[in-house]
């Protein structure tokens, strides 16, 4: 008996493998940790030690959800937290001086976190669909838990132990308890989670960095919430026109940059190197690094950038034509268009009225993404990486084999008479017979009760949303005359498809471009 159901390993392979492989792999050896299969990629089991494991894999296959699973997990891992602080396992402090206020964090082994750190001021009230201002002086904070997460449909799923709000601008920095080996301090990595701009959760346990600061000993994570859906991305002419800098529908991604503003101004607190900071995200955390590798605003905060599932793709950014059409639509469905004051009306609504009204909205290729309002996101990301407007730091980008698995529509069973058709509902109709005969079912296995038709379908959608972008993406960026850093590109690829051994696969080098730097991410 199998656990997995029709997209449940699609998402699993999307969400769940490069947040996996992520924090460990990038330190060391560029080349070498591709390799890594059978330790590494069990990364979160071992976490979870001996006694979770087993609890995991008996939830795993009782429920048949992943998800579920993995709530069940957090639970638990909330009732250890609390358990190792009061028996003394976790050990309160140290206090790190930021320029805001001091930090009060808890160090576990040889890391220390600092949870739930406030980089902006709440956006709420005159603040909701505005840009980030940086936080108040905070005085003396204790900072040992994770902060809200920020509103979504999905918070069931990605806030089982953080709870939401709209104060949710926080992040939570890993560090070594060690001191730096040089006055420089440690690099850092700044993770930005996917989940299509709608759902998502810096505090969600496949992003706890504690397990691999504890590994390499010599990197500091940051993981940075940022607002997503209506909250984050809605655009249109009342909101431009009430912005000083003509900015709108790109909140979200304001957000981030917030962040990274954050760290660039406190790292040295928390024994990190402000000049070397690497941006990585997968899936919508991807695409938001896409779009800071060609954003005017985002220059000068990295240095390094990785890109998860997520290059300069389709559906990286909305266009403003899109994006301009739904505050009316959104104002509609809350009963505010005939408010004399159209955004006070919206902004009085409460958290729940908001996420409601977000329904029936005009769509691009993603319900929500970043607007090209022409400020923070200036073109299409796809036309300003091939205009050479890519910032010049070292690149990385991968996707996983079977990760167009969780975008498939199609029934389990699709056969050959159906596979046509299939296509045309996700491509231009009239190409749908040469992508047929480019991906014959014959190629592919029957697996897990999905016929070869839908494993044909499924790679068809990775190819389109992840694979080809990855390869186009790096292509320009070594074509690029005068550019001096590399960009690498890599696929990850299950090997072993069973629910005992879910975690077994391999990532290798798919192509290595430019100056093929072995060492470019070392640190």
């Amino acid at each position: 008996m199998t656990w997995r159901m029709r997209n449940d390993f699609g998402t699993f392979s999307h969400l769940f493998i490069f947040p996996l492989l992520q924090f460990p792999l990038i330190s060391r050896m560029l080349p070498y940790f591709l390799l890594l299969s059978l330790v590494a990629a069990d990364s979160f089991l071992d976490a979870l030690k001996s006694a979770e494991k087993s609890s995991f894999r008996s939830d795993l296959e009782r429920t048949k959800d992943f998800a579920t699973a993995l709530n069940l997990a957090s639970v638990r891992r909330a009732r250890r937290y609390n358990e190792s602080l009061s028996s003394g396992r976790l050990t309160v402090g140290p206090v790190a001086h930021t320029i805001y206020g001091d930090l009060v964090g808890v160090v576990g082994g040889n890391v220390t976190q600092f949870l739930g750190v406030p980089f902006a001021q709440a956006p709420v009230g005159p603040l909701r669909w505005r840009s980030p201002l940086p936080p108040l002086n905070w005085g003396n904070r204790t900072a040992q838990w994770f902060g809200p997460t920020c509103p979504q449909t999905e918070a069931n799923t990605w806030a089982i132990f953080t709870g939401t709000s709209e104060d949710c601008l926080n992040l939570n920095v890993y560090a070594p308890s060690a001191a730096p080996p040089t006055a420089a301090g440690y690099p850092v990595m700044v993770f930005f989670y996917g989940g299509s701009f709608t759902y998502g959760s810096a505090g969600f346990p496949l992003y706890d960095g504690w397990f691999d600061v504890s590994l390499l000993e010599n990197t500091i994570i940051v993981a940075a919430n940022y607002r997503l859906g209506v909250l984050g991305f809605m655009a249109g002419d009342a909101l431009r026109s009430e912005s000083a800098d003509g900015s709108v529908g790109t909140y979200g991604f304001q957000d981030q940059i917030a962040a990274l503003k954050f760290i660039q101004a406190t790292a040295s607190a928390f024994g990190g190197d402000a000049t070397r900071v690497t941006i990585f995200g997968e899936s919508a955390g991807a695409a938001s690094v896409t779009s800071h590798l060609v954003g005017p605003k985002s220059a000068g905060f990295f240095s390094r950038a990785i890109i998860e599932s997520g290059a300069f793709s389709v559906w990286t950014a909305q266009p403003w034509n899109i994006s301009r059409t739904r505050l009316s639509q959104f104002s509609a469905n809350v009963g505010c268009t005939s408010a004399p004051d159209l955004m006070g009306c919206l902004r009085a609504l409460n958290t729940t009225e908001i996420l409601k009204g977000d329904r029936g909205l005009t769509s691009g290729f993603l319900e929500w993404s970043p607007t090209i309002d022409g400020v923070y996101v200036l073109d299409d990301p796809r036309l300003l990486l091939k205009a050479g407007k890519a910032a010049d730091v070292p690149v990385m980008m991968g996707f996983n084999a079977d990760e167009g698995s969780l975008f498939v529509r199609a029934p389990k069973d699709l056969n050959e008479s159906g596979y046509q058709g299939a296509i045309a509902s996700i491509l231009n109709p009239q190409l749908a017979a040469k992508v047929a005969d480019f991906y014959p079912c014959k190629n592919y296995k029957a697996d897990l009760g999905q016929s070869d038709c839908w494993w044909a379908l499924a790679a068809i959608e990775r190819d389109c949303m992840f694979a080809c972008p990855v390869q186009t993406s790096a292509a320009i960026l070594a074509q690029q005359s005068g550019r001096v850093n590399a960009a690498h590109t890599y696929a990850c690829k299950l090997f072993i498809r069973s629910p005992s051994k879910i975690l077994l696969f391999s990532c290798v080098p798919s192509v290595s471009l430019l100056h093929q730097q072995p060492l470019i991410f070392s640190t």
